[in-house]
């Protein structure tokens, strides 16, 4: 992965003659880059460990665009020393491993994500009630295997990463889910992003449809970021909701007509 980052960071680096110099600015805007690239490995590294297969050079060029993002949206710090965490953190939410699926096109709920601040934890909750059921194209598929992953990350890459997850739930077509809710305890999880993924796996069916295994094919998994926490000095903190200027309605008159 070192390798990875370093070659990132040396197109944007690379220069376009010998007297090239680059500016003041592009060398601070580099040092957030490698910032923002280092952040991403981080994120990338642990996924690799657990979702593998929805892994890839190009999955990585992604996380990276959208950490980048993330981080130019400080709103304290300047030019070469911007971090994560100190701008709204939505452009994560919803960052998908794995293109072809989706994890809520693949699990029939939605997932209520709460980051508790008086418990210091984070409480996962299946709110709908709904029988997973095989859709008329998935008819393959024999049950779904889920799981959902707390990851920290600090805001200061000196300070350790540190993840939880949950116990796998089974869910099968036609039976509600054999779970409701979890906790993940997070007493110690401070001046860091919290990045909740929600994973799913499915098992299909063999030819015969008497037994079943755990697919390997991207077209029956999903891994999806579902929801990111920013929590500094034991506080979490809320993303600023921009409110869009309106477009004023054009006072022009008059001009050739349609026929």
């Amino acid at each position: 992965m070192d390798e990875i980052i370093k070659e990132v960071v040396s197109q944007k680096l690379r220069k376009r003659g010998a007297d090239y110099n680059l500016g003041e600015n592009s060398k601070l805007a580099n040092v957030d880059f490698t910032y923002a690239s280092r952040v991403s490995s981080k994120i990338y590294q642990y996924s690799k460990k657990n979702w593998r297969e929805m892994t890839s050079r190009s999955v990585f060029n992604r996380l990276t665009k959208k950490v980048s993002q993330l981080v130019r949206l400080d709103e304290e710090h300047e030019l070469g020393q911007l971090r994560i965490g100190y701008g709204n953190s939505s452009t994560l939410k919803e960052f998908r491993w794995n293109k072809k699926r989706t994890f809520y096109g693949l699990v029939p709920w939605q997932t209520e994500i709460r980051y508790r601040e008086d418990q210091r934890d984070i409480l996962v909750k299946i709110l709908d009630d709904k029988l997973w059921r095989v859709a008329s194209t998935d008819k393959g598929i024999s049950s779904l295997c889920i799981r959902y992953h707390a990851l920290k990350v600090p805001f200061e890459l000196d300070d350790e990463i540190d993840f939880l997850y949950s116990k796998e739930l089974h869910v099968f077509p036609g039976k509600e889910p054999p779970a409701k809710e979890t906790e993940f305890s997070v007493p110690d999880w401070d001046n860091c992003l919290i990045v909740v993924t929600g994973v799913v796996r499915c098992r299909v069916w063999h030819a015969g449809g008497k037994e079943d295994y755990l697919s390997n094919s991207q077209a029956f998994m999903a891994a999806d970021i579902l929801e990111v926490f920013r929590i500094r000095n034991g506080k979490l903190m809320k993303d600023v909701v921009r409110e869009s200027t309106p477009v004023q309605k054009s006072t022009q008159e008059g001009g050739t007509e349609w026929v």
